[in-house]
């Protein structure tokens, strides 16, 4: 898994270098809707387990040209030295800086009960945010990201829908479906408590919120892709608190 990881940063840090070298034009929509942020763009998406998040992601990343930063493959990032080094060495060390002392300031105090990998993982997280066109699934990103760079999603569907789908895809009975179903709702709003002392399903930690029970993927991904554009387009996006 590590090598594979070890490839898709070499291939973001080649995306990230032509961006740079293209002034972050990207293509001339890009350029129009994102051309004046200062970083990013970026998107988090926050799923329920059977809401199709994770297809959601991959067809969003894939319309948009960006890669998918899934739980797994942040964890690995953090917990693996020279993966951590091969993201934070995309960053000068001024840039890093001041997000260490707003993880001390902010998040970590209130985290004691967590690791040091932790803060490794967020400050992993954050570079890619930083450096953008990267579309991060779950970890939190959302609690502390700076919303004006980026566009930030929750999937939710019905628990029966949920449970429905998540026993096709695993090839399980509905009762296994259901408690797996239930016990990461459990897990994800525990993490999201202890780590960043937020509920999950405050919507206002996300710029949209969409219940896929009755919405494929593709449709799905379509209206986030026009939503971000609605939202990133404009310098007003830019102001605190917009």
């Amino acid at each position: 898994m590590a090598r594979t990881i070890e490839q898709m940063l070499e291939h973001q840090a080649r995306l990230w270098d032509k961006r740079r070298e293209l002034g972050d034009r990207g293509t001339q929509v890009q350029h129009r809707t994102w051309g004046h942020l200062s970083e990013g763009p970026w998107v988090t998406l926050s799923r329920q387990l059977g809401s199709n998040g994770n297809e959601v992601a991959r067809l969003l990343a894939q319309d948009l040209g960006w890669q998918v930063f899934d739980k797994e493959i942040l964890q690995e990032i953090a917990k693996t030295s020279h993966l951590q080094e091969a993201v934070l060495e995309q960053l000068d060390q001024h840039d890093i800086g001041p997000f260490r002392d707003y993880l001390n300031q902010v998040i970590l105090p209130r985290a004691t009960s967590q690791p040091h990998f932790f803060q490794q993982m967020t400050e992993a997280t954050w570079s890619i945010a930083k450096k953008g066109h990267a579309v991060i699934v779950g970890r939190g990103a959302n609690w502390y990201l700076d919303s004006r760079y980026g566009f930030r999603v929750r999937l939710v569907a019905p628990v029966e829908a949920r449970v429905q789908r998540t026993a096709e895809r695993e090839g399980i009975d509905p009762k296994p479906a259901e408690a797996k179903v239930r016990e990461n709702d459990e897990e994800q709003r525990a993490f999201i408590k202890r780590s960043f002392h937020r509920d999950i399903d405050d919507s206002l930690g996300y710029d949209v919120v969409v219940n896929t029970e009755h919405l494929r993927a593709a449709k799905v991904a379509q209206l986030l892709r026009l939503a971000m554009d609605d939202k990133l387009r404009s310098r007003e996006a830019l102001r605190p608190g917009t």
